[in-house]
């Protein structure tokens, strides 16, 4: 036997289960639903977005590349600074010691 729905519990559950004009206004139109993008378009914008990603990969890994060349170029010319500059502080000592004077 079917239990009887009472007028009383039928408002109760309306009032806790029914969407109010508040809630209605949140909800999507047509128009809105009409101007979402389709799963190809967003597939599609994915696809772009993927490869600007890996250009932009690339770039920075042409960029760390540049920068590890620059540093072992830095790094071989100021080895080679400072071998001219203890050969020159040598010389320069050889002549102090030769003409019995100091320069600094």
């Amino acid at each position: 036997m079917e239990k009887e729905i009472t007028t009383n519990e039928l408002m109760e559950f309306l009032q806790e289960n029914m969407a109010t004009k508040a809630d209605l206004k949140n909800m999507a139109t047509k128009a809105d639903i009409k101007n979402m993008a389709t799963k190809d378009e967003i597939e599609s914008l994915e696809s772009k977005m993927d490869a600007n990603f890996r250009m932009v990969m690339k770039d920075i890994d042409e960029v760390k590349e540049g920068l590890g060349r620059l540093e072992k170029m830095t790094s071989e010319d100021t080895s080679a600074m400072m071998k001219d500059i203890v050969e020159l502080d040598n010389r320069l000592e050889i002549v102090e010691k030769k003409e019995k004077f100091k320069v600094r």
